[in-house]
């Protein structure tokens, strides 16, 4: 049987753990908190990712900024728009913080298919740079390009909306289809011909660390 006074020790110490915390209950920061928080060891500033598989796949420091990752698997910029910006409140600590955007491939997709339209995807992409823009200024934001995906120029339209975007937002961009073996698909540069290879890695890494350096 467990003695009373064992039982009242446990009390007392549940007791002294509720003031201790102000009598309320702790709430559990997002995923992009807890990154954020693990970022604060981090030297230097940060680069915020949002976007998709492809963005995702980048976990290595972009010109000396360390890497908080957002981007998710399958994404669209619906997504991103409703589950990845939020996190920028959580994210973006210090005035040389970046955001790296990179998602449309999958909208692509969904164009493809006829779930979604080109002028859906447009007004979608523009509601994420403008939601992005109330955390940070256009010179601190750096649009990626969906790269080529297996029926090569069909991804043109979104590639050509992300560009105009961009543009009317004063955003700088890199143009991934560029170093990724566009308009003809090289295989050694996207393993699938829609994600890049280390090959396709390598070709665009310098072009990122350079547009990356440049945000201010």
């Amino acid at each position: 049987m467990i003695g009373r006074s064992w039982l009242l020790g446990v009390l007392v110490v549940l007791g002294l753990s509720f003031l201790a915390t102000g009598g309320s209950a702790q709430t559990v920061p997002g995923e992009g908190a807890i990154q954020a928080q693990n970022a604060d060891s981090y030297s230097g500033c940060r680069a915020v990712q949002l976007g998709d598989s492809i963005m995702a796949a980048n976990t290595r420091p972009l010109a000396g900024h360390s890497v908080v990752n957002e981007a998710i698997h399958g994404d669209t910029a619906a997504d991103v728009l409703t589950l990845q910006v939020p996190q920028l409140q959580f994210d973006l600590a210090h005035p040389c913080d970046v955001v790296i955007l990179w998602v449309g491939t999958n909208d692509w997709g969904a164009i493809y298919n006829g779930s979604e339209t080109l002028a859906q995807f447009q007004a979608t992409y523009q509601a994420v740079v403008s939601a992005i823009l109330e955390f940070i200024p256009a010179s601190r934001l750096l649009i990626i390009t969906s790269p080529c995906g297996t029926t090569g120029t069909q991804i043109g339209v979104v590639i050509q909306a992300e560009i105009q975007i961009a543009q009317a937002n004063n955003v700088s961009t890199v143009w991934a289809h560029q170093y990724m073996g566009c308009p003809g698909i090289v295989a050694d540069f996207m393993w699938d011909g829609g994600h890049p290879a280390t090959p396709g890695w390598q070709a665009l890494n310098p072009a990122l660390d350079s547009a990356v350096s440049q945000l201010h």
